[in-house]
């Protein structure tokens, strides 16, 4: 039908102007003169594709909760700020569940005895790492969500992005400031579904309602579509700011090692502004590599800090330490995963004249 429509639309400018920037994206369009940007290749066991569970017409249609409010403090307007996650990591539909918790369970989130879990960490810093870490997710109704150095981690993003639920010990000790993003709401009800039991990693299926978590779980997906996506971010940033309709934004991309915050920024600006935003100094991690046939991309940088730290591996493969100062080679933190090696290459101008010139103008 929509076929016919966009064949109808060239015999009158009228239905061409209804019916033709709405629906063509629907159809591929055979004309010679429209290019594809971007593609998604195929796919290959088990990382091509996944089934879809189905849900409510309610949780479809969820209303998304608004921005969080702005905090007054004397003449000063400070706006909370988060992570986020990049678009294209984010699952198009609550996948089919396999398992009712993910395997990676840090130590310190389960009261079973010691030694009864095995070992979690095994995802090496490759892209088969990385896919296996958002498949395990992505399988998974529930995955454990540890507070590290503060309460915003990487992980939360990780696991909502993957279509599974995070499970935050001491929610209630969250700070109204912290997570501010997320729809704690949504996360209370799910958790509070019959059958629930985290610190045992057991879901009782006599009592637990597997229909309501999914329309809890869809909810989340589509909440972290329209306010944790990077570009969603960075429009709300650039919102906060007065400076929606900026023509240029130079941004100092002087991220320590393990920064989030920067990575993440970087990578939502981007995505929104393109050519307008100038990145300086460049971050090679942060751009698509390319490679030759067989090769694993290489994930190291040099530590931009007094001192940098990068420990991956297990028991049983062996653990690796890396350590480095000033100056040396380190891999990316984290390996890149949910960050690295996203953006597409620009030609931008980055030269400190170039740079000058623009600012003063």
């Amino acid at each position: 039908a929509v076929s016919r429509i966009l064949e109808c639309s060239n015999s009158s400018r009228v239905r061409r102007a209804v019916y033709w920037d709405a629906l063509r994206a629907l159809v591929p369009w055979r004309g010679s003169s429209v290019e594809r940007v971007f593609a998604t290749p195929p796919g290959a066991p088990p990382f091509g594709d996944f089934r879809c569970e189905d849900v409510s017409h309610a949780a479809a249609n969820h209303i998304i909760t608004d921005w969080p409010a702005a905090h007054q403090c004397g003449d000063v307007v400070v706006h909370p700020i988060s992570f986020g996650i990049p678009r294209e990591d984010i699952v198009g539909c609550l996948p089919r569940k396999h398992v009712d918790f993910a395997s990676l369970v840090p130590k310190n989130m389960s009261n079973l005895p010691p030694g009864s879990l095995p070992e979690t960490y095994i995802f090496p810093l490759t892209s088969l790492g990385e896919m296996e870490y958002k498949r395990m997710y992505r399988e998974a109704l529930f995955a454990m969500n540890p507070r590290k150095q503060g309460w915003e981690t990487m992980r939360v993003y990780e696991i909502l992005a993957a279509g599974a639920v995070p499970f935050i010990r001491k929610f209630e000790t969250v700070p109204s400031g912290a997570l501010a993003f997320l729809d704690k709401v949504l996360l209370r009800r799910t958790w509070s579904l019959p059958g629930f039991f985290p610190e045992e990693l057991r879901l009782d299926w006599t009592a637990f309602d597997f229909g309501a978590y999914k329309d809890l779980a869809a909810a989340l997906l589509l909440h972290t579509k329209h306010r944790l996506s990077t570009d969603a971010m960075a429009q709300y940033m650039l919102r906060a700011v007065g400076k929606n309709d900026a023509s240029r934004i130079l941004y100092i991309a002087n991220c320590i090692h393990g920064d989030y915050q920067c990575y993440l920024s970087l990578h939502g600006l981007r995505t929104l502004l393109g050519e307008r935003l100038i990145d300086y100094p460049k971050l090679d991690y942060m751009y698509k590599p390319n490679l030759k046939t067989m090769h694993e991309m290489d994930r190291k940088t040099v530590c931009p800090q007094s001192l940098c730290t990068v420990v991956s591996g297990t028991k049983e493969s062996g653990v690796q330490a890396v350590i480095r100062g000033h100056g040396g080679p380190i891999p990316a933190y984290g390996g890149g995963f949910s960050y690295g090696f996203r953006l597409e290459e620009l030609a931008i101008n980055r030269s400190e004249a170039a740079i000058r010139a623009q600012i003063a103008r």
